[in-house]
């Protein structure tokens, strides 16, 4: 077996299924996923906390608050549910 070969192929699978455990996993948690959706700045108060995000959706501008926030930079390739 040529090892290349089985490091690209689990390659391939790993990111797509670390994405449906991570998706379940939200979902168990009652996490609401935003698909289609842009960052556009994070929300601060009058200390300069990151206190919440301003996403542009489908259904238009969405403040959302939260007490952490995670930013995060990579693909996520598209799929039919996004």
């Amino acid at each position: 077996m040529n090892p290349r070969y089985t490091i690209r192929t689990f390659h391939r699978t790993l990111g797509a299924t670390v994405i449906r455990i991570l998706e379940k996993h939200c979902e168990n948690l009652g996490v609401k996923l935003l698909c289609q959706s842009t960052a556009k700045s994070l929300v601060t108060d009058s200390k300069g906390n990151v206190t919440g995000v301003l996403v542009d959706t489908a259904e238009g501008e969405l403040k959302i608050q939260a007490k952490s926030v995670i930013i995060t930079t990579a693909g996520m390739a598209p799929t039919r549910d996004c």
